[in-house]
């Protein structure tokens, strides 16, 4: 009888023992995955404050292509215009919890080259107090690249059109028109043409300080043409070619000597058109391909 409750007792304290043991061996497993789980959450709050340092850096690239598209501005020019819209720090709010939000730091904006700007800038990003810092160096290059332009469409080319006091020129004619040689000599009636005009060779009028020809499409002038213009030629359209020696002027029409007055745009070459525009590349871009404006 003795013998059987000494082994009772033994199997009590066995049992207290391991109930003891899996205790202590629970909390400490516990305690591990909780640790875990802070570390996990910690490392993805890092993560995110990342990110948000990468979307700044995205941000910022996307405003300077933004900023410099279309444009042919010269360097010193443009470094003027960024220094004016771009040397603020300025912060963005990505979510009203956890204070999520990126800051973008313009360091220096500088001319390094005749055709090229370096812009230095960091982004800070922020998740729940981590922060996460980027810099990075933006080069802006000049690039001149040729695209395809208008090419005037009209079939067939007229040698001479000459309108004097003798032959008034008519009401309207209709273009597309091609021609060698155009003079409106002691002629006080204006030529109309409802459609593109093309010049190949001289351009003549004598009439001064009057409107002498009203083009109502595109006005198109080879290399090399002569021209001899007294009055005013307005342009309801484009001019495209050779006006060298010309005045221009991009404006509704007037009545100036020796002025083609239009409302579109100026291409120096037909079927070619030169294009100035900026790049902007990462310092770290492996070639150009990598690079936005291109």
């Amino acid at each position: 009888m003795k013998n059987l409750n000494s082994e009772k007792g033994a199997a009590l304290i066995v049992v207290l023992l391991t109930i003891v043991v899996i205790g202590l061996m629970s909390v400490a497993l516990v305690n591990q995955v909780m640790g875990s789980h802070v570390q996990g959450q910690r490392a993805e709050e890092k993560v995110i404050a990342s990110n948000n340092a990468f979307l700044g850096q995205k941000h910022f690239r996307s405003s300077i292509v933004s900023k410099v598209e279309g444009q042919s501005l010269e360097a010193k020019d443009l470094l003027e215009v960024l220094n004016t819209t771009f040397k603020e720090h300025y912060k963005v709010l990505l979510g009203s919890l956890n204070d999520q939000s990126y800051e973008v730091i313009v360091e220096d904006i500088s001319l390094v080259a005749d055709n090229t700007l370096n812009i230095r800038y960091s982004t800070k990003g922020i998740y729940k107090g981590y922060k996460s810092n980027q810099e990075e160096i933006l080069m802006l290059h000049k690039v001149q690249t040729e695209e395809v332009g208008k090419r005037f469409k009209g079939k067939g080319v007229i040698d001479q059109l000459l309108y004097n006091n003798g032959h008034p020129p008519p009401d309207i004619l209709r273009g597309p028109i091609q021609v060698n040689t155009l003079k409106i000599v002691g002629n006080n009636n204006i030529l109309n043409i409802n459609g593109d005009l093309k010049v190949n060779k001289e351009i003549q009028t004598s009439a001064v300080g009057i409107k002498e020809v009203n083009i109502f499409g595109d006005f198109y002038v080879s290399q090399g043409a002569k021209w001899d213009l007294k009055g005013a030629i307005c342009v309801e359209g484009d001019l495209i070619g050779d006006f060298e020696g010309i005045n221009t002027t991009n404006e509704e029409c007037g009545i100036e000597k020796n002025t083609v007055y239009y409302t579109g745009e100026l291409y120096k070459k037909e079927g070619i058109v030169t294009i100035d525009r900026w790049s902007v590349c990462s310092q770290g871009a492996i070639n150009r391909n990598e690079c936005e404006g291109q």
